[in-house]
């Protein structure tokens, strides 16, 4: 539970401004591109955990990630 309110406290803002659209320019690079990933994906399943709202930008996090592996990120980016 503490694990997943510092998620929110700190990142909600954020993840609010990736699934407005607002932090597509982060794909200018490829770990901006990971970034967004994480973001639209991730902090959403701790900010909302047991809520449908965690599950609210995993299309648009689909799209990011496929784009990404269109541009060959997964192969640059260091594992």
């Amino acid at each position: 539970d503490a694990f997943d309110a510092a998620i929110r406290d700190r990142f909600e803002g954020l993840w609010r401004q990736a699934a407005a659209g607002l932090l597509a320019d982060w794909e200018r690079s490829d770990t901006g591109t990971l970034a967004r990933v994480i973001v639209l994906d991730q902090f959403p399943r701790n900010m909302f955990r047991n809520d449908p709202r965690a599950f609210s930008t995993d299309a648009l996090a689909r799209e990011v990630a496929s784009g990404a592996l269109d541009r060959g990120v997964d192969k640059r980016i260091d594992g």
